[in-house]
């Protein structure tokens, strides 16, 4: 099992945040949507970082009494290895949801059994 580290953007530090510098080479290379590219520098994502294989950004709130965790956008890593990250962030976060997923990656999330709702 890999090594799963968790990292916020820190605003002031710009692009010498831990963030950026983990996760700024994979958005680079897989981050092809606005949301990818506004993913380093939103104080309120977190990243779940896996070193050699890429990222995936995720918000905690406090809704309703309770804790929702909510993944953003498609995750920063080759498509061949979306289904291993984001079973990595399930085991996690079992209860998590997804928004702004990219048609393939909602393919993803389907064939791992969730159902696909689109908006807009």
């Amino acid at each position: 099992m890999r090594a799963l580290t968790h990292y916020a953007f820190v605003c002031v530090a710009g692009h010498n945040s831990e963030a950026w510098t983990l996760v700024g080479p994979y958005m680079r290379l897989y981050g092809s949507n606005a949301i990818a590219n506004s993913q380093l520098f939103n104080p309120e994502f977190i990243h779940l970082f896996v070193p050699g294989l890429g990222s995936l950004s995720y918000i905690v709130a406090d809704m309703y009494s309770r804790v929702v965790v909510t993944a953003i956008g498609d995750p920063l890593c080759h498509p061949s290895k979306w289904r291993l990250i984001t079973e990595m962030f399930l085991k996690e976060f079992p209860d998590a949801f997804f928004y702004h997923a990219s048609e393939q990656y909602a393919q993803v999330l389907h064939d791992m059994g969730y159902y696909i709702n689109d908006v807009g």
